[in-house]
């Protein structure tokens, strides 16, 4: 509707998938003639205990591959994961470290490499933490339909700025 066209929607999105899974996305995204590349990925890094630095270099590696295939890419960074309620101190304050480490190197890397970012700690957290029943889904760490929804609600706007469908000013979050 936002695009006024016909929009064919890709999931290349492999459950459990890390940093380290995303060259076969990477190339399905390739031979789709894709003209964005939405990602998120970095959760599986964080709870798999790969290092910060390793999961960035995969990203940054698939945001080249992306971009020099002419393929337009957006990066939601790894939200806080301590904001999960099964998660209890002191491994809370890990991950949250963790989160914060991967999230921020997302972010360098991503625009070094061309690529565009939104993070989600910083725009969803705060309400995944206030009120985790309504967000999270059964498990307490999936997000639930609404913090999906809600998901999207944020991704949309920097994805059609990104394309150019709409100006930066229109793509400010609510």
């Amino acid at each position: 509707e936002k695009a006024r066209r016909p929009v064919r929607l890709h999931d290349l999105s492999e459950i459990g998938a890390k940093s380290s899974d995303l060259h076969p996305q990477v190339e399905k995204a390739i031979a789709a003639d894709a003209d964005i590349a939405v990602i998120l990925v970095g959760s599986n890094d964080v709870i798999r205990r790969v290092r910060p630095r390793v999961a960035v270099s995969h990203l940054a590696q698939a945001v080249i591959r992306l971009q020099e295939a002419g393929v337009t890419v957006l990066v939601g960074t790894v939200p806080d994961l301590s904001t999960a309620t099964p998660i209890l101190p002191p491994l809370r304050s890990i991950m949250r470290a963790w989160s914060i480490r991967i999230a921020a190197g997302q972010i360098f890397h991503v625009i070094r490499a061309g690529g565009h970012t939104v993070s989600l700690g910083d725009v969803l957290g705060p309400a995944f933490k206030a009120t985790p029943a309504f967000w999270f889904g059964a498990d307490q760490f999936h997000p639930s339909a609404a913090g999906y929804h809600a998901l999207g609600e944020v991704l949309v706007p920097p994805t059609l700025s990104v394309l150019g469908l709409v100006g930066d000013e229109n793509a400010i979050l609510e």
